[in-house]
């Protein structure tokens, strides 16, 4: 193990540029992963990369006709200082809200509306989750927020769960997850396979899938499902504001930018940024090639 340097935020060197094309294009391909995939592990309390551990219940309707679009409920105190306003946007193909947080199964401090789902189409509910100042109507700023759906599967038949957001900066779902993920901008929905997987358990990581943001006052959600049987399913959410450190991640970095610009016939110049390391990962020149090195701790 070797003693590790820290890089600046941002790095641009020069090398030759034969020996450098190809491995830059792997960069490149590295980069695009990390920025879509990567996940940095929670760092220390008062890090500004910590993720809150959210505690979503006891809901109370503060606005509109309950279960209906535009009803908002308020969850007091989700967070040291923050509320969060739950706000029913739009009903599509019959979707509709059984209940707005289900305490049967699963966990008290998971988000987890029953919905119902009609037969014979695709159906889902969009929703606005905005953060507020404790008390207050005053938006606050979230740096960074997890977001990981528990239990997204089928029924064993011919149902299939969907959930979904915008304002999605990356997501990680487990090798060989039972869900099918489109990443699309900021806009990520995460669709299960038709298996069912009992309970509504953190231990079942193949029907978990979890959505990162970064400087949000608010996000769009989406619950829903496919549901090839012929009359209505109510099928349970359970939507966890929390990090899980399970979820893999396929970098120790979280980049933002990774460039490579041609000077003339001989140099390329390289240059990238990062908004977070964990461990860490740097480039290096040597013998006139350019390495990719990841270190380890």
């Amino acid at each position: 193990m070797k003693t590790i340097l820290k890089t600046q935020p941002s790095i641009t060197q020069k090398f030759s540029l034969l020996p450098v094309l190809g491995v830059v294009a792997v960069g490149v391909i590295i980069a695009f992963t990390a920025f879509y995939l990567s996940i940095p592990k929670p760092s220390v309390a008062g890090s500004s990369y910590q993720y809150p551990d959210m505690s979503f219940n006891n809901p109370v309707l503060i606005s509109g006709t309950a279960g209906q679009v535009n009803a908002v409920y308020k969850f007091s105190t989700v967070s040291s200082g923050i509320d969060a306003h739950v706000k029913i946007v739009s009903f599509y193909n019959g979707a509709s809200v059984s209940t707005i947080d289900n305490l049967t199964g699963g966990y008290y401090d998971a988000w987890q509306p029953f919905i119902n789902s009609p037969g014979n189409c695709t159906s889902w509910i969009n929703w606005k989750i905005t953060f507020k100042v404790a008390g207050t109507n005053t938006d606050t700023v979230l740096t960074r927020l997890a977001a990981t759906a528990i239990d997204v599967d089928g029924d064993g038949g011919s149902l299939r769960e969907i959930v979904g957001a915008h304002k999605v900066s990356t997501y990680s779902a487990m090798a060989g997850a039972q869900v099918t993920v489109t990443f699309r901008n900021d806009s990520c929905v995460a669709t299960s396979s038709t298996n069912n997987v009992a309970n509504i358990d953190t231990n079942r990581t193949q029907a978990m899938f979890m959505k990162i943001f970064n400087n949000v006052s608010s996000i769009n959600y989406r619950t829903g499902a496919v549901n090839g049987s012929g009359g209505v399913q109510i099928r349970q959410n359970s939507i966890y504001f929390k990090y899980f450190d399970m979820m893999p991640s396929p970098l120790p970095v979280e980049l933002v930018s990774f460039k490579a610009i041609k000077i003339d016939q001989n140099q390329v110049q390289v240059k990238w940024s990062t908004a977070s390391e964990k461990t860490m990962i740097f480039l290096q020149s040597k013998d006139h090639k350019m390495e990719l090195i990841l270190w380890k701790c």
